[in-house]
């Protein structure tokens, strides 16, 4: 989903110096902010959002629940700001992947961001090669005589 260059205005009253406040979103914030402005808000607590896409990984085994496969969220990703934060660099648009169902990697400028998609990338090469190691051990240790029997 690409950032529309609109951007939206809204205002709220902040609950700790009682105050209204007028904030632009972040470029392509697709947050309804209109519940923002109904009640005092914390001012840590406004945040813009532009969603990204959301994979989904089926699973089996210890990290389920039901006994069947369940869809964990894998790798998703989305941008945000937060406009009022204590620390300056999540004032600025940045990444958060989602890694898997809630546990994230937050706060991704541009070139952190390149970082972490060259070090998924080594990764993954990794994987390929332990899914080769494991086809062939599985493959050997099937194939042992008292196996067969």
């Amino acid at each position: 989903m690409a950032a529309s260059a609109v951007q939206r205005t809204f205002a709220f009253t902040s609950a700790v110096t009682g105050e209204k406040v007028t904030v632009t979103c972040m470029p392509g914030c697709t947050i309804s902010h209109d519940t923002d402005g109904n009640t005092p808000e914390h001012p840590h607590d406004i945040y813009c959002s532009i969603p990204g896409s959301a994979g989904e990984l089926p699973l089996f085994g210890p990290l389920c629940d039901t006994g069947r496969p369940e869809d964990f969220r894998f790798l998703s990703w989305q941008i945000q700001s937060n406009p009022f934060s204590g620390r300056p660099a999540e004032r600025l648009p940045f990444v958060a992947i989602e890694a898997i169902n809630e546990h994230y990697i937050e706060y991704l400028d541009p070139d952190t961001l390149e970082m972490v998609i060259s070090h998924l990338q080594k990764r993954v090469d990794s994987l390929r090669e332990a899914h080769a190691q494991l086809v062939n051990v599985r493959t050997t240790y099937l194939n042992r005589p008292e196996m067969a029997a």
